[in-house]
């Protein structure tokens, strides 16, 4: 979403929340938790905030200044706008969830809960999410879709059944799967060398099941 010089961080804001809404209709939306303490992901932030810019105060009224990226390399700043973007879905009618650190368990439980009651698509980039939906969706609940939106431009955007998949794969091997995606390197852990190349032309195999 661009940020235009002398808009209002409200007016950014609502255009987040104007974007899912037009997108995705009323879906539920899992925010990263910022500054809530420590984070599996806390060496990754601290890697993009190598050159640190200046802590932001500001309202709704606001107006934005400056460069969008370097406002994002602050957690606070993030986890400031977070809060706007969050009220501003609500008005709208989405369910927002905020996660006190890493999110990505919160969102697949979020995603298998409301596939309890109808047919739902988690929106994400993150093998992880692949990984834990795998794990933790079951196959008596209604069809559940991962799919990436990265590259809005291609008409072939890769979407996973997970129901199908799980059923192809089975119960067993989707239990152990958090180890095994642990084991190659994942965000709390490193992979062990050599062995990510082996995993991935595994995973190629599946690609009919999308």
């Amino acid at each position: 979403m661009p940020w235009n010089k002398g808009n209002s961080y409200g007016t950014i804001a609502e255009s987040y929340a104007e974007f899912t809404v037009r997108n995705y209709r009323l879906a539920t939306v899992v925010f990263h938790g910022y500054g809530a303490g420590a984070s599996i992901k806390d060496n990754t932030h601290q890697k993009r905030g190598k050159n640190l810019h200046p802590v932001i105060s500001f309202t709704e009224e606001t107006e934005f200044s400056g460069k969008k990226q370097a406002f994002l390399s602050r957690d606070i700043n993030k986890a400031a706008m977070i809060t706007l973007i969050s009220a501003a879905l609500i008005k709208k009618g989405c369910r927002v969830i905020q996660s006190p650190g890493d999110a990505d368990v919160d969102i697949v439980q979020a995603t298998v809960e409301r596939s309890r009651h109808c047919t739902t698509t988690l929106v994400g980039e993150d093998t992880d999410l692949l990984t834990l939906l795998l794990h933790y969706s079951s196959t008596d609940n209604e069809n559940t879709y991962f799919r990436s939106d990265a590259n809005k431009q291609s008409k072939e955007r890769r979407v996973y059944n997970i129901n199908l998949l799980k059923e192809t794969l089975g119960n067993d091997v989707c239990t152990k799967l958090l180890f095994v995606h642990a084991y190659t390197g994942c965000d709390s852990t490193l992979r062990i060398f050599g062995i990510v190349s082996e995993v991935t032309e595994i995973g190629s195999c599946h690609d009919s099941l999308c």
